[in-house]
């Protein structure tokens, strides 16, 4: 997956050369039960980098977007430990510090 805010690794040289290869000998269709999508497939490491997966040949696989989304969507519900990602709900704090709507200020008791 990219990040829109840091460098990709698939997009260095190494990983161009690495689908490249991959093109000219593995099959090029999606490995997915029962689909048989051949355009715009997309790379996948069959063993996750973060599970110690490899760019070795029996590690890829190509996959169309739409069983690569799910494969990945998987592999994340699994890494948080069987819990879905929740929206994150604004904080009090966040909403004081200008994220939001700012809170109304409260009358302050008189000094004497």
């Amino acid at each position: 997956m990219a990040w829109s805010n840091a460098p990709s690794r698939t997009g260095t040289a190494y990983w161009r050369r690495v689908k490249r290869w991959a093109r000219d000998n593995l099959e090029y269709r999606c490995n997915a039960i029962s689909c048989e999508e051949s355009a715009n497939l997309e790379l996948d490491h069959i063993t996750p980098h973060y599970l110690g997966g490899t760019e070795n040949p029996g590690n890829l696989q190509w996959l169309c977007p739409t069983h690569h989304k799910q494969k990945t969507a998987g592999e994340a519900y699994r890494a948080r430990g069987g819990r879905y990602r929740r929206k994150e709900q604004p904080s009090i704090g966040s909403v004081a510090k200008g994220r939001g709507i700012t809170p109304a200020r409260r009358e302050q008791p008189p000094t004497t």
